[in-house]
């Protein structure tokens, strides 16, 4: 039995020594199968990985691209104008409004019929060699009514007339003014013989400062002795300093004057809201010009009247071959129905209603007359004028020296001094009537002016009317001081306080265009001065009155 139990033993002893050599050789096949499918395994990772990154990396590359203009070649022309305009950085082609060479513009009246002007057009033009050129060089159509000044050219002479800025609108952040691209008369100054205002307002002179100094010191500037005033003022500012050859011109005498070898420049007297405005007649040996620059009619006017019957005069015997007249208040009716002297009765009748309160009159500081007629009924009412603004201020202190006006004897005080007088002494005249954020009206109303702060007993007046795109601040404006408890008058609000007309605005309504046009009969027209639909306007009023064709206009 000993043996058999043996025999067992060394049985299973061999069965586990043979299981023990079997799982030896199946181990080491077992562990390289589980390592290769661990490497397998890592492999998979890894490539996935790196795909994932590379979808990442796509991902931020679209995203970067998305961000980007990227215009297929089918895209329509709009679409790229408007992509141009996204992207643009030439801060100095967006100050000019030149952001795409030809603007839209399909009028009937645009001299092609109502096709619109393209580049290929543009090349097909070929005018004659002794043709006289009218170049607007700003103020035709743009937002806004400003940056007016025209280029007349007749071979290799070149007459400019006005150098006017405009301030821009809320998608031009951080721009003060904008200016005339002047380019053109750059590369062509050795034409220029002489350089012509119409009148002092900043939409005509704003752009001395920066343009006037590329003109030199020999070209003449001609302009009234108000005007040219003015412009000194401005030139103060200018950062080049130069010695412009200044010209004073009377328009009273109808002097023809030979500015080169083929034109002549003659001014003549008009109405406007500013003194010294005047109407310009070039002589071109292919015909007469009328530049009517800004203007009014008037039946009892403060200054001399509107010299009609000199332009009355030059149509009948010379005939007039274009008209260039200003459109802005083309879509007014009527004419005027009173003139400045109705808005002195009206400051008179403040004066009268409010004995004892403060008045304080906001009004432009280039309205010379109004600020007389206000002095002249301060006199009546025994009352003391003190003005604020340094434009204000200014501006009558070239008046002065104009003779275009006169100050009373002991009226004016200085701002400081008015704390020593009751308040029903007291009548200030200061800026602001359009709502601007630091004229002096407004920081009055906020506390933040030197001498004056607005209380309960002042009685404001706006002797204006809210220029275009003006309203909201003007109405803020008024909303500040009606908070402050002051009592507000302004312009057409007579069924509210029962004051009569506060404002005379210095530009012709439809009535005296046609009046003028009736008397002048251009045998051409150009409507100038205004956006777009008031020259349009203007155009279909040429037409219907003159009975002018399409391409007359």
């Amino acid at each position: 039995m000993t043996d058999n139990f043996n025999e067992k033993q060394a049985r299973k002893r061999a069965n586990l020594q043979k299981k023990a050599q079997d799982l030896q050789k199946n181990r080491d096949k077992y562990v390289g199968n589980v390592k290769k499918e661990s490497s397998e395994k890592n492999a998979k990772i890894a490539k996935i990985a790196q795909k994932a990154k590379n979808i990442s990396k796509q991902t931020r590359v679209q995203k970067s691209d998305a961000k980007k203009v990227n215009l297929p070649t089918t895209t329509r022309r709009g679409a790229v104008v408007r992509a141009q305009r996204m992207i643009s950085n030439d801060i100095n082609m967006r100050a000019t409004q030149h952001i795409v060479n030809i603007p839209v513009n399909k009028s009937l009246f645009n001299g092609f019929n109502g096709e619109q002007l393209t580049a290929s057009k543009l090349k097909k033009l070929r005018p004659e060699k002794d043709s006289v050129r009218v170049i607007p060089l700003g103020g035709l159509g743009e937002f806004g009514i400003g940056k007016n000044m025209f280029a007349i050219e007749y071979m290799d002479e070149i007459l400019v007339i006005d150098m006017g800025s405009i301030f821009p609108n809320e998608d031009y952040p951080g721009v003060n003014f904008m200016t005339p691209d002047i380019t053109y008369l750059k590369d062509n100054m050795h034409k220029v013989k002489a350089v012509a205002f119409t009148h002092a307002h900043l939409d005509h002179i704003g752009a001395v400062r920066q343009l006037l100094p590329e003109f030199g010191n020999n070209i003449p500037i001609y302009a009234t002795d108000f005007t040219i005033g003015m412009i000194k003022r401005q030139m103060e500012e200018a950062v080049v300093e130069v010695s412009p050859n200044y010209q004073i011109v009377d328009p009273f005498k109808h002097e023809q004057i030979r500015i080169s070898k083929y034109m002549t420049l003659e001014f003549v007297h008009v109405l406007h809201s500013i003194p010294g405005c005047v109407a310009m007649v070039i002589r071109t040996p292919n015909g007469n010009i009328v530049h009517m620059g800004d203007w009014r009619f008037e039946n009892d006017p403060v200054d001399t009247q509107f010299d009609l019957p000199r332009l009355a005069e030059i149509a009948q015997t010379e005939g007039v071959d274009l008209l260039m007249n200003e459109s802005t208040n083309i879509d007014t009716p009527g004419t005027h129905p009173h003139s400045e002297y109705s808005i002195g009765e009206s400051v008179g009748e403040v004066m009268t209603a409010y004995p004892y309160a403060r008045l304080i009159f906001s009004c432009f500081s280039s309205q010379i007359y109004r600020l007389q007629l206000i002095l002249d009924e301060a006199v009546k009412h025994d009352r003391k004028v003190a003005f604020a603004g340094f434009s204000m201020i200014n501006a009558i202190e070239i008046a002065l020296r104009s003779r275009k006006i006169k100050v009373p004897k002991d009226v004016i005080v200085k701002m400081e001094d008015i704390v020593k007088l009751d308040d029903s002494k007291v009548t200030i005249v200061c800026t602001g009537s359009q709502g601007e954020l630091n004229a002096v009206l407004n920081r009055m109303a906020t506390g933040a002016h030197r001498f004056v702060k607005i209380k309960a007993t002042d009685v404001v007046v706006f002797s204006s009317s809210p220029i275009p795109g003006n309203e909201p601040r003007v109405a803020s404006t008024v909303d500040g001081l009606l908070r402050e408890g002051a009592g507000v008058i302004q312009h057409g609000r007579g069924h509210y306080h029962g004051i009569g007309p506060l404002h005379l605005s210095g530009h012709a309504y439809y009535d005296d265009h046609v009046r003028l046009v009736e008397t002048i009969r251009p045998r051409n027209y150009l409507p100038v001065h205004g956006e777009f639909y008031m020259l349009q306007h203007n155009a279909e009023m040429a037409q219907k009155v003159l009975g002018l064709k399409r391409e007359e206009i």
